[in-house]
């Protein structure tokens, strides 16, 4: 089975999100290959996120600190090592606020942003 591999930065300094074609141009007109391996790396500079695999009901591709709306909830697209794989996670409530990602959450939600171009999104 094919998956794709794909990652995107926030840069923390020029408040930029870029994407893994725009870090290796960069890179290469920069005559800077280590630039790609200080960003994969633990370079605090960057935040990095994975593709998830999926894509919205609009095929947009779901990425880490996606900001997504399914049914009636705001979430966010986060890691969970204890699911083994990506969840969301809205507010805090008695029952529940985290679910996992799956094919079906993912056709049936919308990107609205991610944490880091749109923090007026609030996840309730």
């Amino acid at each position: 089975m094919y998956r794709k591999i794909e990652f995107r930065f926030w840069d923390i300094k020029e408040k930029v999100m870029m994407d893994w074609i725009t870090v290796r141009q960069t890179a290469f007109n920069r005559g800077d290959m280590h630039l790609c391996y200080d960003m994969m790396g633990t370079n605090p500079n960057f935040i990095k996120m994975q593709f998830t695999g999926l894509q919205d009901k609009n095929s947009k591709d779901i990425f880490e600190s996606d900001i997504i709306k399914w049914k009636d909830k705001t979430a966010v697209v986060k890691w969970g090592d204890d699911a083994g794989g990506f969840i969301i996670e809205w507010a805090y409530s008695k029952n529940q606020h985290h679910e996992l990602l799956t094919c079906d959450i993912a056709c049936e939600c919308e990107i609205l942003g991610n944490q880091f171009d749109n923090p007026e999104f609030k996840v309730i």
